[in-house]
């Protein structure tokens, strides 16, 4: 079930086609935003509906409500403060924390291990 977040996780990032499907949607309505993302959230009833398919698993447009009430953008970043209040968020948004969180665990384990790898041919 993990793999459908992987799209996702890149259409947070901008790549892949979920930045195209929003391009307009982003233009609209959050052209200066600092996390377009969230800001689309905030507009959820007017964005397209094949933008908010595109991004409909992403935790800035599931969150753009708790991130509001609970995080400073400015002061840390939108994953670490939802997850420091998950006992609180609401249930799509909070699965898309915890499936986040997890997805990137396990990327950040594999990249660990390829860079203890590289260090030991330097030595």
């Amino acid at each position: 079930a993990m793999d459908g977040f992987l799209p996702q996780l890149h259409a947070a990032k901008g790549e892949g086609s979920g930045e195209d499907v929003c391009q307009a949607d982003m233009q609209k309505h959050c052209a200066k935003a600092r996390s377009q993302l969230h800001c689309l959230g905030q507009h959820a009833g007017d964005v397209s509906e094949k933008c908010r398919k595109e991004i409909d698993q992403s935790v800035p447009f599931l969150c753009s409500d708790a991130i509001d009430h609970f995080c400073d953008v400015l002061q840390m970043g939108i994953l670490p403060c939802l997850d420091s209040h998950v006992k609180d968020l609401g249930g799509q948004c909070k699965d898309a924390v915890l499936a986040t969180k997890e997805v990137l665990k396990k990327v950040n384990d594999k990249g660990h291990k390829k860079d203890k790898k590289k260090d030991k041919k330097k030595d």
